[in-house]
């Protein structure tokens, strides 16, 4: 908005200017040829122009500093278009570094993006089931947002200790947990710091946000309901059953931090 009411302003000053200039040579023309006439005209003494020199001495001498005025006023008019003209090349440039500048920011938490998407769209997770009817043991290996989603049913169906951030903190599957958290951490920050339009801030807050709540956090309304009632834990109060409070607690930070995220306005 603020490039387009420039431009305008500046369309209108060289329509105000291109007028005087129309005024200016005009009235420079007419008075150069009606001057001289209106003073030959004029009942003046029969040896005046004897007096006072050639007849080309005395047009010159009326007409010389009317076009001399004139020419000022041009050349002014013409210089202040140049200085204008400089002005706004300046402008231009600055402008034009800018949205280069906006262009790689948004181009850097498109990849961030696509790094925090592979990192969920890779999770990995090996599920032990037991064969009844053969007797034996087999793995099930998942990746993905079903990787995460039996990954976090199985914290959730847990007996561990959710207090014991040691054993947590050591698991791998926590680990590659964590580090998901961490690039979305990175993602948001990125995104809170740059200078991108509110569109592409908030396009990326849904995208992020979503995300969090349908891939990374616990749904608690999957357990069964006998389990539903150990949901509030007595030892801290907080609402996370038997899920991780390292996870569970990362989680809750990520999530304030994105609805923190301002949309409204650029950096």
């Amino acid at each position: 908005m603020e490039g387009i009411r420039r431009k305008t302003l500046n369309v209108q000053r060289k329509k105000d200017k291109k007028q005087i200039s129309k005024w200016v040579l005009g009235i420079g023309i007419i008075s150069t040829f009606v001057l001289p006439a209106v003073a030959f005209m004029l009942d003046l003494p029969g040896d005046l122009l004897g007096k006072t020199g050639t007849l080309g001495d005395t047009i010159g001498g009326i007409t010389s500093p009317i076009l001399s005025l004139v020419g000022s006023v041009l050349l002014y008019i013409a210089l202040t278009d140049q200085i204008e003209a400089n002005n706004l090349l300046s402008v231009q440039i600055e402008e034009a570094k800018e949205d280069g500048k906006i262009q790689r920011e948004l181009e850097h938490i498109s990849e961030l993006y696509r790094l925090f998407e592979k990192s969920i769209e890779s999770f990995p997770y090996e599920e032990k089931q037991f064969d009844e009817m053969r007797k034996r043991h087999y793995v099930t290996i998942y990746n993905g947002t079903i990787a995460l989603t039996h990954f976090v049913d199985h914290l959730l169906m847990s007996d561990d200790d959710p207090h014991d951030d040691h054993k947590h903190t050591a698991d791998s599957g926590v680990k590659e947990f964590r580090s998901i958290i961490k690039n979305a951490e990175l993602l948001i920050d990125r995104v809170s710091n740059s200078h991108v339009t509110p569109e592409d801030k908030r396009f990326y807050k849904n995208l992020i946000l979503h995300r969090i709540s349908y891939n990374l956090s616990p749904d608690f309304e999957r357990i069964p309901a006998e389990r539903k009632m150990r949901i509030r834990c007595e030892a801290c109060g907080e609402e996370h059953g038997s899920f991780p409070v390292v996870l569970f607690n990362a989680i809750e930070e990520l999530r304030a931090k994105i609805e923190a995220l301002n949309v409204d306005a650029q950096n």
